[in-house]
């Protein structure tokens, strides 16, 4: 397994950034979401991954939040055997727990793989989707 971080000079930077906007759809504003990941990975608050492996070829966004680090987006193939490898990454650079949250049924479902992982909010968005965020100590 491979995990890359990627640069805005790397060639397929822009592909990877372009497949995180479907992570974005069940939002309230799809489009200022996802600008606004944009524009936090060009200034460098928000860090992008490309891990690949035996089917496994999935993007992820993020940032360190205290001693925490949130997952922003994740897209592609090998959801479970990617986030696993994140925890491990999390862990081992001495961080607490990984957060997210998700407006997307299917997204929760995977959550679940990851038993210890808790519910710590849920929020009606206005476009009738219900968004659950997660924690998960590691």
């Amino acid at each position: 397994m491979q995990f890359l971080v990627m640069r805005p000079e790397h060639p397929d930077y822009p592909r990877q950034v372009a497949r995180l906007a479907a992570a974005f759809t069940a939002t309230d504003a799809p489009t200022d979401e996802y600008t606004l990941m944009c524009q936090r990975l060009d200034d460098g608050t928000l860090s992008l991954y490309h891990v690949t492996g035996d089917s496994l070829d999935l993007s992820i966004v993020g940032e360190v939040i205290d001693d925490s680090y949130f997952v922003w987006a994740v897209a592609g193939k090998g959801f479970r055997t990617g986030v696993t490898e994140l925890i491990k990454r999390v862990k081992g650079a001495g961080f607490k727990s990984v957060t997210c949250a998700t407006a997307k049924p299917g997204i929760r479902r995977m959550y679940r793989y990851f038993r210890d992982l808790k519910l710590t909010e849920t929020e009606q968005l206005n476009n009738g989707c219900l968004c659950t965020w997660h924690e998960l100590e590691v």
